[in-house]
């Protein structure tokens, strides 16, 4: 199967960079969060007690069951940050730190409420195999869907989905009008944002009520457009924002790949491929985090994050090479943070198990039938479902 050259780069970096595929331990671990049923490898016996017998509530090691009781209590009110993940990582595993993270996610109060309307949703499409139910006249007539792709979605989205082809001919199949934003499929992020700022004020969507979906790199784009490009009054437009493992700060194995002397090897292959290098660093942590800490999301808006958390034993082929890069790190998706990639003030769905490649998912379409039923469930409902994270 024919893979992105982007990825490429990691193969053949990996290979050159001595220690970057060293062998990550296997260790067998199954268990629970949430109601997410988990059986994989795990890289360390830290991780594996925690996950079978410590979230169990099969405990029977004192010592350990109250070091975690303490990193549980000093992380009660807030969600574990980036450093503090990082220092897990260190100190235990990466499995155990993205466990940690996994848990605290799915057991906010108003992520716990959404993340339970997703899980009917897609127990429903299981049961009816699925098949598209229309929603009703109402949702038909006001809900448009605006998709902004991914990196390279014209020539690598048939391969990646970063064309939400396949979420785009569900939509249609569901009776809602949809649209691809015709961004520039490797453009930089505040071109692409300007982009996407002046479809949303487009006279065809007026009066009609916006539900933004991005994906990867889409997400840093929509988030520049909502956060800083559109007024007050046009931002009003869309209701919701649908952050499908948007690099929202970046990813790090860019930066991996723009410092000496790996950038030779990034540099001849954005040559032969004519992607611009600008473009690319524009997706960089170094620049990503900079633009980010600068916006201001509206409160009233719906912003709902579906994120992948994978253990080191779920990693899928398209991120076998980048994943090791971010470990040190902690906590990733095989392409960027998993910390990076939550929106303030949103709500997240979690899928334990997958990486940043959706579209490597057996169920995704029964997992895009469910998400784009709960999103217009909760906004029928006038915010029941605030975003309070």
């Amino acid at each position: 199967m024919k893979r992105s050259y982007f990825f490429l780069i990691s193969a053949i970096g990996c290979w050159l960079i001595p220690g970057c595929s060293a062998s990550i331990p296997q260790i067998s671990a199954s268990g629970e969060i949430a109601g997410q049923k988990i059986t994989t490898t795990v890289d360390s016996e830290i991780a594996r007690y925690y996950l079978e017998s410590y979230l169990q509530n099969h405990r029977s090691n004192a010592a350990i069951d109250s070091i975690f009781d303490d990193l549980h209590n000093a992380e009660a009110d807030t969600m574990p940050g980036r450093e503090f993940l990082q220092h897990l990582s260190e100190k235990f595993s990466v499995d155990f730190a993205a466990l940690f993270l996994a848990k605290h996610i799915l057991e906010s109060n108003t992520n716990r409420k959404f993340e339970a309307a997703y899980r009917r949703e897609l127990a429903s499409a299981r049961r009816e195999s699925g098949q598209y139910i229309s929603p009703s006249n109402g949702q038909k007539s006001s809900y448009i869907f605006l998709f902004v792709p991914g990196w390279d979605y014209v020539s690598a989205g048939p391969i990646t989905g970063a064309d939400f082809a396949s979420a785009r001919k569900i939509a249609t199949e569901m009776g809602i009008e949809n649209y691809l934003v015709n961004i520039k499929p490797t453009g930089i992020i505040e071109e692409n944002a300007r982009i996407l700022a002046a479809e949303i004020n487009h006279p065809r969507y007026a009066g009609r009520k916006i539900i933004l979906a991005s994906a990867s790199s889409g997400g840093p784009v929509a988030a520049l457009a909502l956060g800083e490009l559109l007024s007050p009054h046009d931002v009003k437009r869309v209701n919701a924002w649908v952050n499908i493992g948007g690099i929202l700060q970046g990813s790090p194995v860019v930066d991996h790949y723009l410092s000496w002397p790996k950038s030779w090897l990034g540099r001849i292959v954005l040559l032969f491929k004519g992607w611009g290098f600008d473009s690319i660093r524009s997706m960089s942590v170094a620049e990503s985090r900079q633009r980010f800490h600068r916006l201001n999301f509206p409160e009233n808006l719906l912003i709902v994050n579906y994120i992948g958390i994978p253990l080191s034993g779920d990693i899928s082929k398209r991120a076998e090479h980048s994943y090791p890069i971010l470990r040190k790190f902690g906590p990733n998706d095989g392409f960027t943070l998993i910390t990076d990639e939550m929106a303030p003030n949103s709500i997240t769905i979690t899928e334990i198990g997958r990486d940043h490649f959706f579209n490597e998912d057996p169920e995704i379409d029964l997992k895009t039938i469910a998400l784009v039923k709960t999103i217009l469930n909760a906004i029928q409902k006038d915010g029941a479902l605030s975003s309070t994270q």
